[in-house]
């Protein structure tokens, strides 16, 4: 399966919908599954909606009747990116892919980026869990963790799809480390066979920046309600 399948198959899943179906629209489906909760969310994603290639004026349209019938002033949209390979320019030497000896610092790591986490009884066992698969990618500074690239869990076909999420300590931005530990967790999880996406939302500069990191396959643009 390609990269560009398994990210179809994703997107249908979200949907609840055979992936035949997408075939260049936009579409939204008010599936039963919308009153769940989804693996990895905090809240039911009360909506989903997903324009392909073309008739943009279609996912606008399917935007603003969900906004009135959710009673909702505004939908959350994202880009929506799967990737092929890896652009051969990023350099990322100070990456190392962390280990269970890196469990002090990561927890010290996670303290700092989240003050505010009034429960941290799940970290130790989702930390081991990142480093037997493979999916925790580090930058240490003066001996400290400052950024990291990991893997939350993602709602649907967990087995093919994997989903960066990435955090810098607020001294250590704006020196290339998000980009770098994103680039060097990615490519692992190529070589790995999986299917990597990308998902940020229109209005933020980060996605600016994943041109100059990856090949990509193609994009699409989503919407979700909570």
């Amino acid at each position: 399966m390609t990269n560009y399948q398994a990210a179809m198959q994703y997107q249908a899943a979200w949907l609840d919908v055979p992936v035949e179906r997408l075939q260049g629209e936009s579409y939204v489906n008010p599936t039963s599954k919308r009153s769940e909760m989804i693996k990895g969310y905090s809240s039911p994603v009360r909506a989903h909606v997903l324009q392909l290639e073309g008739r943009k004026e279609r996912y606008a349209a399917c935007v603003s009747g969900l906004e009135k019938k959710l009673k909702r002033k505004k939908m959350s949209h994202h880009k929506f990116f799967w990737f092929d390979a890896l652009n051969p320019a990023i350099d990322y030497p100070r990456v190392r892919q962390l280990s269970e000896a890196d469990l002090p610092a990561f927890m010290c790591f996670h303290e700092r980026a989240y003050p505010e986490a009034s429960d941290r009884s799940w970290v130790l066992d989702y930390f081991h869990s990142l480093v037997a698969q493979r999916r925790c990618f580090g930058i240490y500074e003066d001996d400290e963790l400052v950024s990291v690239a990991d893997s939350p869990q993602v709602p649907y076909l967990s087995e093919l799809v994997v989903e960066p999420g990435i955090m810098t300590l607020p001294d250590a931005r704006k020196k290339g480390y998000a980009s770098a530990v994103c680039a060097a967790f990615i490519q692992a999880q190529l070589q790995q066979g999986l299917c990597q996406y990308g998902l940020v939302r229109q209005t933020t500069r980060v996605r600016l920046r994943w041109h100059s990191i990856w090949v990509f396959g193609s994009l699409v643009i989503c919407g979700e309600c909570s």
